[in-house]
């Protein structure tokens, strides 16, 4: 609407009929969904490497609370038949609990560092044109820490 106003603005116009960043989407955990037609999303290594982090953050957390819940009942276990073999194992587990943990934060900083500070192509904020980086959040179906710049 704005490019369409300002006037001489062809190539904006015709970036915005094309570009997957400018269609309307719903971001999940591990797909991407468009309400109409899905636009062509060739991904550079970089974006593919925040992507596969992004993925990895959840899974490693969700080893790390099933060796939680292993570990618990490990120590259930040693406490009930006073067995010094079940407490050292579950101070293991929670000991791996904890390196898993760690290791999905560490992920996770990955992921917000290639989003924020890494300008690897058009596929990051950084790069959009300035008529879509003022538009609202909820406009453009964006996360609302786009509006901190």
């Amino acid at each position: 609407d704005y490019a369409q106003r300002k006037g001489g603005q062809e190539q904006l116009i015709e970036q915005m009929n094309t570009k997957y960043y400018y269609f309307t989407r719903t971001k999940g955990l591990f797909r991407i969904c468009y309400p109409k037609e899905r636009p062509n999303t060739d991904f550079s290594d970089d974006a593919l490497s925040r992507l596969h982090m992004g993925r990895s953050v959840i899974v490693i957390f969700i080893v790390a609370f099933f060796v939680i819940f292993i570990a618990f009942w490990t120590g259930v276990a040693g406490c009930w038949r006073r067995s010094p073999g079940n407490i050292t194992a579950t101070a293991i587990l929670m000991l791996l609990a904890c390196l898993l943990s760690a290791g999905a934060m560490g992920f996770w900083h990955g992921v917000e560092y290639y989003e924020r500070e890494r300008v690897v192509g058009e596929e990051f904020y950084q790069q959009w044109s300035n008529v879509s980086n003022r538009q609202p959040y909820w406009v453009s179906g964006l996360e609302s820490s786009r509006m901190h710049f």
